[in-house]
């Protein structure tokens, strides 16, 4: 009906006007008749959206403690030299990971590509092939990465192999940087 309130200035305009004003009001009429049947016969029935009650979780099942195996004390080295296994030791040819610059805060070439992708929103970014480090804190273990946004350099992604001393002995993992 608002078209036909809408329309309502033709009337001012004589019979042409007139002729247009009465053809919207049948199209109106019918559009009216057709719609509103099949609105009526629509399937409105809506899910229950009542909460459900929540069931308390159930009590696990008490299981007896495990007796802890024996374990047979390690023999010492000779002339008891105490044993060290730390990557001073086992790996002296990989960088400690305390030594990197701070920077090396990700865990992967991937996490830090995704915080660049984060920061230079609405550019297309690509890692362009990753390469040995030339230079750094880890010259020929590491690696580089390009980021690129069309033909535009956007940063590197360094990468570092580095070892951590811990309780269990020594820990590799990787380090990787934006620079």
């Amino acid at each position: 009906m608002g078209t036909m309130v809408v329309s309502a200035p033709l009337l001012a305009a004589g019979p042409p006007g007139w002729v247009i004003y009465g053809l919207i009001g049948v199209v109106t009429v019918v559009g009216a008749v057709v719609v509103y049947p099949a609105a009526r016969d629509a399937d409105t029935t809506f899910p229950d959206t009542a909460p459900t009650p929540v069931e308390p979780c159930p009590e696990p099942e008490k299981k007896p403690e495990p007796t802890p195996p024996t374990v047979d004390p390690i023999p010492p080295l000779p002339d008891d030299q105490p044993r060290t296994c730390d990557c001073s030791t086992e790996h002296p040819d990989i960088i400690l990971c305390f030594n990197l610059p701070d920077f090396y805060m990700y865990s992967s070439t991937q996490a830090a590509f995704r915080v660049l992708r984060d920061q230079n929103q609405g550019q297309t970014l690509r890692m362009e092939k990753t390469r040995p480090a030339e230079s750094g804190p880890c010259e020929g273990t590491g690696t580089h990465t390009s980021v690129r946004s069309g033909g535009e350099y956007i940063a590197s992604i360094v990468c570092c192999p580095c070892c951590t001393d811990t309780a269990g002995g020594p820990a590799l993992s990787t380090k990787c940087g934006i620079v």
